[in-house]
């Protein structure tokens, strides 16, 4: 979350006297970065995955599990495992994924995120390697928890800060000692509330079982009656950052290719989310939501009370809404992009699409970057703003004699804290080894490494097949906004239904390759559940036929296609409605226990029930209705 940084860290609103300089830096790195980066050309198509865990702990005498603040005492142990092991001198190839992979922490000291420690590439056998290096990571992750301690790749702990265990629940308010003490995530939460400069809450929509009204008046302070809510107050961002996310970035051959992966990724965003969605309760209550979008978005929203209500009223395409968002740009050179897919009134920062275009980029680029540097830095440190500031303190002007070849700390401030759901990356000019990348932000945490690795090989998979097809994707970008809305009732992805564009194989021409024209195709979107978006109709190629087609046109054998079945199989089960998402099991199991009441309560005994079915998913049980075939 944002750039690291050491030391202490700039607090609003120091950062902003600074703005306008590390702008001017950012962009003089930014366009050194792209000048380099069309050089690069030809790179293979790699990816790789990040993953972040919650660290539970279990009181199986007391039937009790919390969360637990061990990230320090983790990445301690995992660092030196990981010197250990190169001080042997192996291979890396030779070493168990879990010693040599990455491990950073995240924003909250429950929180810790993994990923491999060399991409993988495309073949099947590196497909196949992707839930053992999972199940490897996590595993290294658990020697190095206290006994009791697990690592849980979960969206939200039902149970935090719910009221078990105070009596005063305005004691559960205090977040400080939940978060992490990295220095770049303090100065995110801190400069995010001071420039935000209102005490707002967060409201989910409560769940209203038959007994719940009933039950008003023992409720905790933090059920609004009123609106019917799950109350998730602001004296800190943790329940925006603070959930567990998981994302997939994909290598590009160069500049154009990710350019149009980046684009017919976009769409993708929120159909994802509805597949993964697995946040159904909040501070032990059962929620009308499914999703931990709006409340990210939420929380890392830096906008005053006033812009807010400005933009609010304002038309889609007009507003530059909060630094979570669906994405307000469209950035490949094709064609099929048209004038009506991308944000008509889309605000810039004019001076800087000005500079950019004077270098040499395209007017499509240097928007999407103009766009972003609308926003201000919000992490910086001590050192940036001597470097930036006179001895009077006031801000410096910009300095033209800046040297963008030595870094990416400016543009890195204002990139960094950014998140819209595909992101777009130029390669750092001074490390020949990568390539132009697009990160895939939208999916949810998965229960087990099994179904983590699923939906990891199905987008590989994918986007291999939508490189090869030239398939057009192109919705407009109001449509994704309102697409990624409908992600968020409970069981979207049974009931809701999206604006998708029809995929004929009249559409196609030789080897499967789409057909390019000046029209538009507005009349090819059309609504569609999820189950026809992914496993196609009469009407309809679903994006899993376009994965088949695409291993039958690369000469998969039956053993490599019977091999990858298994992953496959769990996207068809969970877009068909026949296996259950994480979040409708957990609101069924809730339900069914013994101990609820129909008013919407999950107590402690129930959360500790539902984590303890998760902990044995995660070893390897399946005996339980999450992977077991249902009526859709």
């Amino acid at each position: 979350m944002g750039k690291q940084i050491g030391g202490a860290f700039i607090k609003f609103p120091e950062t902003a006297k600074i703005a306008n300089a590390v702008k001017d830096k950012g962009v003089s790195e930014l366009i050194h970065q792209w000048k380099e980066g069309m050089k690069k050309k030809g790179y293979p198509a790699r990816w790789g995955d990040e993953v972040e865990y919650m660290i539970l702990k279990f009181d199986d005498t007391n039937e009790r599990v919390e969360v637990t603040l061990e990230q320090t005492t983790i990445l301690k142990g995992l660092e030196e495992m990981v010197d250990a092991a190169m001080e042997k001198g192996r291979p890396v190839s030779q070493q168990d994924p879990g010693v040599t992979a990455g491990y950073t922490p995240e924003f909250a000291a429950y929180m810790v995120e993994s990923e491999p420690n060399s991409p993988y590439g495309s073949s099947v056998s590196d497909l196949l390697k992707v839930e053992t290096n999972m199940f490897q990571r996590r595993k290294a992750i658990k020697a190095h928890a206290d006994t009791g301690s697990w690592p849980f790749t979960l969206s939200m702990f039902p149970g935090l800060k719910a009221d078990y265990n105070s009596k005063d629940p305005s004691e559960l308010e205090i977040d400080e000692p939940l978060a992490s003490q990295e220095v770049r995530f303090k100065a995110a939460d801190s400069n995010i509330r001071s420039r935000r400069n209102d005490e707002g809450v967060a409201k989910v929509p409560l769940f209203v079982d038959i007994n719940t009204l009933s039950s008003k008046g023992s409720f905790p302070s933090y059920i609004d009656t009123d609106t019917k809510s799950v109350l998730l107050q602001d004296e800190s961002i943790l329940f925006g950052p603070g959930h567990c996310g998981f994302q997939i970035t994909f290598g590009a051959a160069d500049e154009d290719d990710a350019r149009r992966l980046h684009d017919q990724l976009i769409p993708l965003g929120p159909v994802m989310l509805t597949l993964t969605a697995s946040t159904p309760i909040y501070r032990g209550f059962l929620v009308d939501t499914d999703v931990r979008w709006k409340q990210i978005q939420y929380f890392v929203d830096d906008r005053t009370k006033t812009e807010r209500e400005q933009e609010a009223k304002t038309d889609y395409d007009a507003v530059t809404g909060p630094r979570w968002s669906t994405n307000n740009t469209y950035i490949a050179n094709d064609p099929r992009l048209h004038p009506e897919h991308q944000k008509s009134q889309l605000q810039v920062n004019e001076q800087v699409q000005r500079r950019l275009e004077e270098e040499g980029m395209d007017s499509i680029l240097a928007k999407h970057f103009a766009h972003d540097f609308l926003r201000d830095p919000i992490v910086m440190s001590e050192e940036d703003i001597k470097e930036h500031s006179t001895k009077d303190e006031e801000p410096a002007l910009p300095n033209e004699s800046h040297d963008a070849s030595v870094g990416t700390d400016h543009i890195d401030a204002i990139e960094g804290t950014l998140y819209p759901h595909v992101r777009f990356k130029v390669p750092p000019a001074n490390d020949p080894r990568i390539g132009y990348r697009v990160e895939f932000r939208p999916m949810e945490t998965q229960f087990t490494d099994f179904e983590n690795a699923a939906l990891s090989i199905f987008l590989r998979l994918l986007t291999l097949a939508l490189r090869k097809s030239d398939k057009d994707m192109y919705v407009p970008l109001r449509v994704v906004y309102d697409n990624m809305e409908k992600a968020h009732p409970r069981d979207a992805v049974r009931s809701s239904k999206f604006l998708w564009r029809v995929d004929t194989k009249e559409h196609s021409g030789e080897n499967g390759a789409e057909q390019r024209n000046g029209d538009s195709g507005e009349a090819d979107v059309v609504p569609m559940k999820i189950d026809e978006i992914f496993n196609g109709s009469s009407r309809h190629r679903g994006l899993l036929d376009l994965v088949y087609e695409y291993m039958e046109s690369e000469g998969y054998t039956s053993t490599q296609r019977q091999q990858l079945e298994p992953y496959l199989d769990l996207v068809r089960g969970r877009s068909d409605g026949t296996l259950a998402t994480a979040a409708r099991w957990m609101r069924e199991y809730a339900q069914g226990h013994e101990q609820y009441r129909k008013d919407s309560y999950v107590n402690a005994k129930i959360c500790y029930d539902i984590m303890s079915e998760v902990r044995s998913m995660m070893n390897g049980e399946r005996e339980n209705g999450m992977f077991k075939r249902c009526i859709a």
